[in-house]
């Protein structure tokens, strides 16, 4: 049975060989460039809107997904393979790194996106010609080409997604899959919709689109991506500063008391965190919570002593992860010591691991 190291070691090792791939094709790319680009105010905005609909998720169900595959479309039949790739892998480096996201995520993320570009593209076209994902065909020609295409990129993608949540030590259930496969159904759905409005534009006679044309016909995709992306943010905050308020009531009502394990079981959910403890100090240290656990060394109570503010540890070979990681399993990869000081004194500690 493969333990915690080997999973870990097995996610690391897919991870860089899917990141090496990617930004080889990356790399690759940008050889191919051409320096000045056709319509270049069109490829502007384009770029423009991709990164919004990037940054901006649109809610679905219980999570948010990108509702960007019409534009990366139109990116790619209009300047080409290379320069999809280059322009795709660099909006979404840049919107993870506003997002401040772990190196590990900020490269892999838009390698697996071009590995799934490339090899679609790939895929199709050694089924259809290049003319087919242009608006030369017919429309029910270009409507199915654009629906293979679309097809081919969210399961390759999600596949590859899938692999890593699998391979990781950290437990990836069916309802986590399901829910991210009705987020990147709903997303394709959607994209499949707006495709077959782009078919039945492109294929009428109505001249050459300019770069008004491309504004309005993709507003309302930014519009919603901005508009749903907002509404549940908000939501999401006024959801917070409730469960907060419910929080600390009840840790208030219940402390020490037949609810106490309750309050603490919120509080784990609400900091979306695998375990929480809290130690109470009055002459000596006592974990309150998990019960199970009675007394802590001296040694241990003196590193607590020390610890005026907060105090976060990841797991990393060869490191410490502060006095109390042994309270949970080995499986936790980042620790939090939150002191609570009352009359400059330590009152309470919470650790936080996930």
């Amino acid at each position: 049975m493969v333990n915690h190291q080997q999973r870990e070691s097995l996610a690391k090792l897919y991870m860089m060989i899917i990141t090496l791939g990617g930004w080889a094709i990356i790399i690759g790319a940008f050889t191919q460039l051409h320096p000045t680009p056709d319509s270049l105010f069109i490829l502007l905005l384009l770029i423009f809107f991709l990164g919004i609909t990037e940054y901006y998720p649109f809610p679905v169900w219980k999570g948010f997904t990108t509702i960007n595959f019409p534009i990366i479309f139109i990116i790619l039949i209009m300047y080409g393979l290379s320069m999809t790739i280059v322009v795709y892998s660099m909006i979404v480096l840049v919107v993870n790194l506003l997002h401040k996201r772990p190196i590990r995520s900020i490269l892999f993320n838009p390698a697996q996106l071009v590995i799934s570009v490339f090899i679609t593209y790939i895929f199709v076209t050694s089924i259809y010609s290049i003319d087919e994902l242009a608006f030369t065909s017919n429309r029910l020609d270009g409507i199915m080409t654009y629906l293979t295409f679309l097809i081919f990129f969210y399961v390759i993608n999600n596949l590859l997604v899938d692999i890593v949540l699998w391979l990781r030590p950290q437990p990836y259930t069916f309802e986590n899959w399901k829910h991210k496969l009705i987020s990147e159904s709903a997303s394709g759905a959607f994209s499949f919709l707006y495709g077959i409005i782009l078919y039945v534009l492109g294929n009428q006679n109505r001249g050459s689109a300019d770069v008004f044309s491309f504004f309005f016909f993709f507003s309302p995709l930014i519009a919603m991506a901005l508009i749903g992306s907002s509404f549940v943010r908000l939501n999401t905050e006024k959801n917070r500063l409730k469960r907060m308020f419910r929080l600390t009531r009840n840790l208030n009502t219940y402390m020490l008391k037949d609810g106490f394990a309750q309050s603490m079981t919120e509080l784990k959910d609400f900091m979306n965190c695998d375990e929480v403890s809290l130690l109470i100090k009055s002459d000596d240290w006592n974990i309150a919570f998990p019960s199970n656990y009675l007394s802590i060394s001296r040694e241990i109570e003196h590193q607590l002593e020390n610890m005026k503010t907060m105090v976060s540890y990841e797991q990393k070979p060869g490191e410490l992860k502060g006095p109390l990681s042994h309270l949970f399993t080995k499986d936790m990869r980042s620790f939090i010591y939150v002191p609570l000081r009352m009359d400059h004194e330590i009152a309470r500690l919470y650790f936080v691991t996930d």
